[in-house]
């Protein structure tokens, strides 16, 4: 079908046409529009529909319209805008737990005295190097001077947390009761973490 272009004075006879009761307008703005335009640009015959109020002579070309139109082709996007201004500052957040104030070391022995002849002790009790109240412990060692054999002074020496049971974290560091040479001494060292 063919759509001539459009002209003010097609818009104003179009207007004429509305006014003048030619066409009722429907309460549907997607209602079709038909109706002859002749070469001076008059439209005649307008009906609702896909056809005219009769047929269009060989001097005038049938045209179709309705209220709303076609919807266009979907335009290129905008330049990005300017940035917006920074926001407001958040509320403070929740004080953390606090941390820890330092570390100290502390020390427990154990020694079987010289006798003569030499006899071996039975480490009993068992020496406890433990943290004061509320601290923890992070690490531990043992160690032992020895008197026999010579040329050995000193020895690493097994060490276990304190408490042995359900100690979580622990609180110190000792060492299991075992037989130690006349002269000898245990010692047993625990790294305290020092809480607030």
């Amino acid at each position: 079908m063919n759509r001539p272009t459009w002209s003010p004075r097609v818009g104003a006879v179009l207007g004429a046409l509305v006014l003048s009761g030619v066409v009722s307008p429907p309460a549907d703005a997607d209602t079709t529009y038909t109706g002859c335009l002749t070469n001076g640009g008059v439209i005649t015959r307008v009906a609702i529909g896909a056809a005219p109020k009769g047929s269009c002579s060989a001097n005038e070309t049938q045209i179709t319209w309705n209220a709303s139109g076609p919807a266009g082709p979907a335009g290129p996007a905008g330049p990005a805008g300017p940035a917006g201004p920074a926001g407001p500052a958040g509320p403070a957040g929740p004080a953390g737990a606090p941390g820890v104030l330092g570390f100290y070391r502390v020390t427990a022995s154990f020694a079987c005295p010289v006798t003569d002849p030499p006899v071996n002790c039975l480490i009993d009790p068992a020496p406890v190097a433990e943290c004061n109240p509320g601290d923890v412990a992070t690490g531990g060692a043992g160690y032992r001077t020895v008197t026999i054999p010579a040329g050995v002074p000193l020895q690493d020496f097994a060490a276990i947390p304190f408490p042995t049971i359900s100690a979580d974290p622990p609180t110190g560091f000792t060492t299991t009761q075992q037989t130690i040479g006349a002269g000898d001494t245990v010692f047993v060292v625990a790294i305290c973490a020092d809480l607030p």
